[in-house]
């Protein structure tokens, strides 16, 4: 893993990281004289659930926690060595931005819709998704590079 490809990989999971403490779900409760929002970073989706409250998917966050600091150790190690080792750091590192994305994926799926009675409610995701799906897609574009690389040049 060469300094660019690392770096890549180095930004994606401090975007992973920091993503997972901004706001991952956004509840919007339009009623007739009132309107309320509440947001929940994704942190809190994991670590805090309640009986009004409750995610599918609420393990998203760790994940994306766990493969975001992963990353970032990959990445700092493919950018201060080159060995062997950092030849399997890429491909750990596509692996781990997948997986992440995947899960984010079906926490979006579980978490994005509208219901409507007397009150609306409209729950969306918020900015610590998009940069936590940002960070994964850096993640993953880091490995496949370096993994392309690698096969192109026979290693």
């Amino acid at each position: 893993m060469n300094n660019a490809k690392g770096a890549i990989a180095l930004i994606g999971g401090i975007l992973m990281v920091v993503g997972v403490f901004l706001c991952w779900n956004q509840i919007t409760i339009d009623a007739v004289l009132d309107k309320a929002v509440y947001e929940y970073s994704g942190w809190k989706v994991y670590n805090d659930p309640n009986e009004y409250l409750t995610y599918k998917y609420g393990i998203a966050p760790l994940i994306t926690l766990a493969c975001g600091s992963v990353s970032v150790l990959l990445g700092a190690v493919g950018l201060a060595y080159r060995s062997n080792a950092t030849k399997v750091a890429g491909a750990l590192i596509l692996i781990l931005g997948l997986a992440s994305a995947f899960m984010m994926f079906l926490f979006y799926t579980d978490v994005v819709g509208e219901f409507s009675m007397l009150v609306k409610f409209t729950s969306t995701v918020g900015i610590g998704f998009y940069l936590s799906i940002a960070g994964a897609a850096l993640a993953f574009i880091g490995g496949i590079l370096d993994v392309a690389t690698n096969a192109v040049k026979g290693e």
